[in-house]
């Protein structure tokens, strides 16, 4: 399979199991760029060129959040990426790849 075909095979997966069959482009970017390697939100901003707040809406989308008012978590239709404090001494959050994550991207054929 070449990776146009394992590519477009992907957005296919990702359009049938999304909520309302659409997931964002620069959601499907930063999904990307951490199954290359865990990354900080400041990271997925310099990477994508995109502004901070639309990255962040982008990774909420397909990550578990906190709602701190209502005491609960969101879950995603879409649980492909995970929210990780990093270890000291670094500071802040990382995303990685969730199970759910990685499972798509195997099924089309962009990981082992």
């Amino acid at each position: 399979m070449t990776n146009f075909t394992a590519f477009a095979k992907l957005l296919s997966l990702l359009r049938m199991n999304g909520e309302g069959g659409q997931i964002g482009g620069l959601s499907i970017e930063s999904l990307l760029l951490v199954a290359e390697t865990p990354r900080t939100l400041e990271e997925l901003t310099h990477l994508t060129g995109a502004h901070n707040g639309s990255v962040s809406r982008a990774i909420r989308s397909i990550t578990p959040v906190w709602n701190e008012e209502k005491g609960v978590i969101h879950m995603p239709h879409l649980h492909l990426l995970v929210r990780k404090k990093r270890k000291p001494p670094l500071t802040g959050h990382e995303y990685r790849l969730a199970r759910g994550g990685k499972q798509l991207l195997q099924e089309a054929g962009l990981m082992r």
